[in-house]
């Protein structure tokens, strides 16, 4: 409701993964989002113009001493 019409919502997270990325999820309320389920949320409330790309990637070792790579998408939308 803050956002005026026509205005541009951007969103940057990790995207979905299995709980590799913090080595204590203790706290950690989600382990990244599926863009593809964002856009389903977004165009149900009214945005269009919604587009998403992986911009960049993170690159750690977990827990188990597994080297992974961990991306990060930008998600945005017209009101």
């Amino acid at each position: 409701n803050i956002l005026n019409k026509k205005g541009v919502l951007a969103i940057a997270d990790l995207q979905k993964e299995e709980g590799d990325f913090h080595s204590d999820n203790s706290g950690v309320h989600h382990f990244g989002f599926d863009p593809d389920e964002f856009k389903i949320i977004l165009k149900k409330i009214g945005f269009h113009n919604i587009s998403y790309e992986i911009i960049h990637t993170i690159k750690k070792e977990t827990n188990n001493n597994q080297h992974k790579e961990f991306p990060v998408f930008l998600i945005n939308a017209v009101k």
